[in-house]
């Protein structure tokens, strides 16, 4: 087996696989310059079907084998896209049922996805092989019969039948009778699963319709929920006829084109949005753990993935709450835009009086408003751009200097620490200040009007009591630059 690539290497890999007993060039040479701009472009050639190799076809598991092992080696197991033509859609079943790679976009080329029994199969084998094989050998009919109606039917249709024919590749004398009747004879008994439905794989289905109603139950019975895109064609006609109108419905499901993605808080995917949860998944979304933060991520108006984010507590935020708590604060609330369950887990182990979960910035000036016409001192602490309505709301606004650039220009107070206990220290230097700032107004009050007293009374002459005040105002000065905290504060755990 040979992989001949096309395109960059860093573009989305896109694996392209022949028909039956098809050359690799006849089926996709005319649509591999219109992928090769958007995709790193694989094309397989099958073993016993490439001229520049001495091989057989073996069987259809074993030449699936090959082709994960290629995509392990060479895309570290994943592809973007898998287009199989005819028998190639065969494959492109097979690996997506056998999952040891993973493709996001699997399509079927209006696959005859045959399994028959056994004997029914070598029966087939052994009748139409003698009659192919020597056109794919020589590029004609060995039978004069045959030969004249395909030249009849030629010359009197339009250019499908002569597309179709140059599918094949012309006459390859390098194919040998036992690699067609392998390949023919292993299509036919390999079995594929019904019912395939892998995650994160979405199987699109090219369907023509002129091949009859039958296939299209073969497609519903062998995936679970195909997107089927019906064409009033025959088997690869678009392919082999409409190379243009072809790649551009590839582009399209593997590109994700005209499709609306949206990521985002539960707030605005499901609200604001209005998307909502696929089918047979709600139990799957209930059972999201709330430890973690959750962005949702929605295609075409349906939650296609989670990402869970885990933001680790800050191991000094429980003891942290609690030496605010100690400090004076009677109510301590946690506001944050993440999903409620996230939010009660975090507030629940830290220890807040109150919770506001997926609340808007709006809310939150809201909410610091309604505090303050009830009469309460509301300190607001932030580091985003969603914080800072709140932070201007706030009585005091208190910004962390690793926040957003706004956040720090509106709050009346920056931080420089990250660390939460700083919080604590500023309560601590705030009350010490106020505190000596009294003690300070009573002394001097006090102090000065003893004097005034005295020296009225003519106990102190004016000189000794302009001695005294002068003394006194120097001693509170040198007092007042000593620190207000102790110099070294005791560790928090």
């Amino acid at each position: 087996m040979k992989v001949y690539e096309f395109g960059k290497k860093s573009a989305p890999a896109l694996l392209l696989l022949p028909g039956t007993c098809c050359h690799w060039k006849g089926n996709f040479g005319r649509v591999i310059p219109l992928l090769e701009k958007d995709f790193r472009v694989l094309c397989v050639s099958y073993d016993g079907f490439d001229e520049t190799e001495n091989t057989e076809f073996p069987t259809m598991l074993e030449e699936t084998e090959k082709i994960e092992a290629y995509i392990k080696e060479y895309c570290s197991g994943h592809i973007h896209g898998a287009y199989g033509c005819s028998l190639g859609g065969s494959f492109v079943g097979l690996l997506a049922a056998r999952q040891n790679i993973h493709m996001d976009y699997g399509i079927l080329g209006s696959s005859d996805l045959d399994q028959s029994p056994v004997a029914a199969a070598k029966l087939q084998t052994a009748l139409l092989l003698p009659l192919l094989y020597p056109f794919i050998r020589d590029g004609k009919f060995k039978s004069r019969i045959l030969q004249k109606k395909l030249q009849k039917r030629m010359g009197q249709t339009e250019a499908y039948v002569q597309a179709f024919m140059d599918m094949l590749g012309g006459g390859r004398p390098y194919v040998t009778m036992e690699s067609c009747k392998n390949q023919f004879y292993s299509d036919l008994i390999t079995p594929l699963p019904d019912q395939i439905n892998v995650p994160g794989t979405e199987i699109h289905i090219f369907y023509a319709l002129k091949m009859g109603k039958k296939y299209r139950l073969r497609y519903l019975r062998h995936f679970d929920h195909p997107v089927i895109h019906e064409q009033d064609l025959r088997h690869e006609e678009l392919l082999a006829c409409y190379p243009e109108q072809w790649a551009a419905l590839v582009k399209q499901i593997v590109m994700g084109e005209d499709k609306k993605v949206i990521i985002g808080s539960a707030h605005f995917v499901f609200e604001d949005e209005g998307c909502c949860i696929p089918e047979g998944e709600q139990e799957k979304y209930d059972a999201l753990p709330a430890a973690y933060s959750h962005l949702y991520l929605c295609i075409d108006g349906e939650l296609a993935a989670v990402i869970c984010i885990h933001d680790p507590l800050r191991r000094e935020a429980k003891d942290a709450v609690k030496a605010l708590h100690e400090s004076g604060f009677t109510n301590v609330v946690m506001m944050t835009g993440d999903n409620r369950r996230t939010a009660e887990s975090v507030a629940a182990e830290v220890g807040v009086d109150a919770v506001y979960a997926e609340v808007l910035p709006e809310d939150k000036a809201a909410f610091i408003r309604q505090e303050k016409e009830k009469g309460h001192t509301v300190i607001m602490v932030g580091d985003g751009v969603n914080d800072s309505p709140a932070l201007s709301e706030a009585d005091a606004g208190i910004a962390i200097s690793t926040g957003a650039a706004i956040a720090r220009e509106i709050a009346d107070i920056t931080i420089a620490s990250e660390d939460l206990f700083e919080l604590v220290t500023l309560r601590r230097l705030s009350t010490e200040l106020m505190a000596r700032i009294h003690r300070n107004y009573r002394f001097i009050v006090s102090f000065n009007f003893s004097l005034i007293v005295l020296g009225v009374a003519g106990i102190l002459p004016p000189t000794t009591s302009a001695l005294l005040h002068n003394t006194s105002t120097l001693a509170i000065s040198l007092k007042s630059m000593t620190n207000l905290l102790p110099a070294q504060e005791p560790e928090h755990q």
